[in-house]
């Protein structure tokens, strides 16, 4: 009897760890866009007047496209959730845009700007 118990209990434990694991992964996004829907996002931030603005003239290279959690709140508008961003570098900033696929729009516009690397200065033979 004391065998079938030490299972039973060592299968609780299993199942209990299982629930764990499904309940924390759950709440990751474990997906990725598809092709086209990074293709259509990257339409989409290229296509804003406030992204074009941004960019001018100046080259820009789409440097990353994927998910990130936005939250928004003003008194204006009010958002939270999951959606595409798309990274363009154009000179020493990086435009983060934050895309709604369904609405074809650009829901807000993040910037990253790069300090130049300082040199050390000259060695005084010390």
């Amino acid at each position: 009897m004391k065998i079938d118990k030490k299972i039973a209990i060592f299968l609780f434990f299993i199942f209990i760890i299982a629930l764990i694991a499904v309940l924390v992964l759950s709440n990751f996004n474990l997906h990725e866009l598809s092709e086209k829907d990074k293709e259509k996002a990257i339409k989409i931030a290229l296509n804003d007047e406030r992204v074009k603005k941004e960019i001018g003239n100046k080259e820009y290279e789409v440097i990353d496209v994927g998910y990130t959690s936005i939250e928004i709140v003003g008194p204006n508008e009010t958002f939270s959730g999951e959606v595409p961003v798309v990274g363009i570098k154009t000179g020493n900033v990086t435009l983060w845009i934050h895309v709604d696929l369904e609405q074809e729009k650009v829901i807000s516009i993040g910037h990253q700007w790069e300090k130049p690397l300082l040199s050390p200065p000259p060695a005084n033979g010390y």
